[in-house]
């Protein structure tokens, strides 16, 4: 009976795990509350009978099972997908996998199984040396070496996927990408992101993400690098959303991105041709999230209004200037220069005598690392 219920209590672990996962909870904490939620009721039914290690047999067999079966009453839809994920955790280590179609098999053979949201593949494991970034295809008709590239994708209309280089804090990763010119930022899955060594924390900073379930709140992350066709681009901002992902893509390639180029799509030879932009391009939209901003504004007995604008830097990466607007009657600028990881900055700035500037915003207008 022990060895009939070890697969029971396994596959409840992952259910449980994977519940946490697609939450995003923070590791330490679902690994603990899955493990409990297996393990304590199992060994209070253990109790109710006088021979405690037939007890326990029959404990650790009825209750992982009416987990299993009870789990789409709370989390309906979502049992193959927690599955998958769960199963991810467990097994990588091992070198294993359980893919969405044997997360779904497993799914169907329990009661309660429905129709389910599409399952987010779970990154391959991946290697501890550091992976070559994709080597880039010149185009030298007319202007210099690599000035462009060629890029192939896959798909047509909205789906083009194409192959994408990530570096996270541990390793990198070839992957494919939906190119999506509809996406502000760009957006990986959890699977993924923990693949690369990325750590997800409640502290994260969050976006509004539009799925085709709705909007849902979505944390933030920092990618170290991103490689499109060979060219780098650094300190990427993503948002996790494993609904973004399909069977051929971790998630979309967004603006952030992508608009750091000037692209050319070649549907007769399924190509994008990618240049970049010759003058430094804004990256307020991977930096602004990591930039608290705020201000304080003083009135003087002569009339002179003064801004003082603070921004305090949350991510690990240096940001080397920063321009903040300031917004009321007129607009003005503070340049907050350069922030450390983890420090903060400030600006004063003297708006002109008479200005009538009782209600006033601010946003940050340029920025890069």
């Amino acid at each position: 009976m022990s060895l009939l219920s070890l697969p029971l209590c396994t596959l409840a672990l992952a259910l449980l795990l994977g519940a946490g996962v697609i939450r995003q909870g923070a590791p330490l904490v679902v690994s603990c509350a899955a493990g409990a939620l297996v393990l304590l009721p199992a060994m209070g039914i253990g109790l109710l009978f006088r021979r405690r290690l037939l007890g326990l047999s029959l404990g650790l067999l009825l209750w992982p099972m009416a987990v299993v079966a009870a789990f789409p009453l709370y989390f309906p839809g979502e049992r193959a997908e927690a599955l998958a994920s769960g199963a991810s955790v467990l097994l990588t280590p091992f070198g294993l996998r359980l893919n969405a179609a044997q997360a779904k098999a497993v799914d169907e053979f329990f009661p309660g199984a429905g129709p389910v949201r599409p399952i987010a593949p779970r990154a391959e494991p991946l290697e501890a040396d550091p992976i070559p970034p994709p080597q880039p295809i010149v185009l030298v008709d007319g202007v210099g070496s690599g000035d462009l590239v060629v890029v192939p994708y896959e798909g047509e209309g909205r789906t083009m996927t194409v192959p994408v280089g990530l570096e996270g804090p541990k390793t990198q990763a070839d992957v494919g990408m939906i190119f999506d010119t509809g996406a502000t930022l760009t957006t990986v899955n959890h699977a993924t992101l923990t693949a690369l060594g990325v750590t997800l924390s409640s502290k994260s900073p969050e976006v509004t993400v539009r799925t085709a379930g709705g909007d849902r709140q979505s944390h933030l992350a920092l990618l170290e690098r991103v490689w499109v066709g060979g060219m780098e681009v650094e300190g990427v901002t993503v948002s996790v959303c494993d609904a973004c992902a399909d069977k051929d893509a971790v998630g979309l390639l967004g603006m952030n991105v992508s608009g750091l180029f000037r692209v050319t799509v070649d549907s007769a030879r399924q190509e994008l041709v990618l240049q970049p932009h010759k003058k430094p391009r804004n990256r307020v939209a991977d930096v602004a999230p990591w930039l608290k901003l705020q201000a304080t504004a003083t009135r003087w007995e002569d009339g002179r209004i003064e801004v003082e604008v603070r921004g305090s830097n949350i991510s690990d990466r240096l940001i080397k200037h920063a321009t903040v607007g300031i917004r009321c009657e007129d607009d003005w600028t503070a340049e907050l220069g350069s922030v450390p990881p983890g420090g903060t900055a400030s600006a004063v700035v003297s708006l002109p005598i008479g200005s009538q500037c009782v209600d006033y915003s601010i946003g940050l207008e340029r920025a890069r690392w």
